[in-house]
């Protein structure tokens, strides 16, 4: 859509993001990218308030298959072995072997003197006296068990935790054995709450003349000093489109019925990186449209179906002749 409008933005917003994860490895690798982990070949698995075993952590289900495939006493490989340390119970600190619960606002400290007991720099936290034990314990363990070994950051812990969980594993030989990096999964890779801002800004600033609300209700769930609202009154078009009407397109001037993703054409991408196409299993019942045939109309393609634009999508992208 940039070449038909050069002056176009795309901004992100989820009130529950990924924002953590990203700026981990902004700090680390200097770009985002996208951590993949390989369970099966770890004997010693170490959770910082991540629950990898459950919905809600990129991955689970292959995360869960590959940890319960090492969870036989009979593999000759050997048993694993996890350490859990978080702030409140989950599924996967239930299946620790060894489970530490501290304060949430604690997490960053314990990564700190992990990482300091393996000799990584940025290390240095301080933990309460009765548990520096465990994590000397911890610590030789892992050291013990380079290569294969793994440290699993949480989704929402800062960036700073993801940044030594990073440093911890190459410490411990574990890339490109037990962890490995790939491109994101996500075309647009930013963080959510900067791209609010700078959306507010430019509102604000009289830069935008059409707001185009693809899902989501940022009039609820914006951080509440931007003042959403307020500042959607200022643009002179705005339309919403989702499977709801809500907060949000009671300030827009149009809301255009989405369609759920059981009724449209689409495609998807898995955390390791591979594609697949999602097909509807119903055709949609109240004329919804998808956000593929909405940006179609700006693509001067309004009658083009949802079938039509992913399968010229990826037709294009694979450009073989057995397509």
């Amino acid at each position: 859509m940039k070449g038909l409008y050069p002056q176009m933005k795309w901004h992100t917003w989820e009130p529950v993001n990924r924002d953590g994860a990203r700026g981990g490895a902004q700090m680390s690798f200097g770009q985002p990218v996208e951590t993949v982990y390989n369970l099966e070949r770890a004997d010693i698995i170490v959770s910082l308030d991540a629950d990898f075993l459950m919905g809600g952590f990129p991955g689970f289900t292959l995360y869960a298959r590959q940890y319960g495939m090492r969870r036989n006493p009979d593999d000759a490989r050997g048993m694993n072995r996890m350490y859990v340390i978080e702030s409140t119970p989950t599924v996967t600190g239930f299946k620790a072997d060894h489970r530490l619960p501290v304060k949430a606002s604690d997490i960053e400290q314990y990564a700190r003197a992990l990482a300091a007991r393996l000799g990584v720099g940025g290390g240095g936290g301080s933990v309460k006296n009765e548990h520096n034990a465990w994590l000397d314990a911890l610590a030789k363990d892992l050291q013990a068990h380079r290569g294969a070994a793994v440290i699993v950051p949480g989704e929402y812990q800062p960036p700073a935790v993801h940044a030594l969980c990073h440093a911890m594993n190459d410490a411990l030989g574990a890339v490109g054995k037990t962890v490995s990096y790939s491109d994101p999964v996500v075309e647009n890779p930013v963080d959510n709450a900067a791209s609010m801002r700078e959306l507010v800004g430019d509102i604000n600033a009289g830069k935008v003349q059409l707001l185009l609300i693809l899902g989501g209700n940022p009039v609820f769930d914006a951080p509440a000093d931007l003042d959403f609202a307020n500042a959607l009154g200022k643009v002179a078009m705005k339309v919403h489109h989702g499977l709801h009407q809500n907060e949000t397109s009671a300030y827009c001037h149009w809301h255009v019925a989405g369609t759920h993703f059981l009724e449209e054409w689409g495609d998807a991408r898995a955390v390791n990186g591979m594609v697949s196409i999602r097909q509807p299993l119903i055709a949609p019942l109240y004329g919804g449209r998808s956000a593929h045939e909405v940006l179609a109309v700006f693509h001067n393609q309004a009658d083009a179906s949802g079938y039509d634009l992913v399968r010229a999508y990826w037709k294009s992208q694979y450009k073989g002749a057995d397509f």
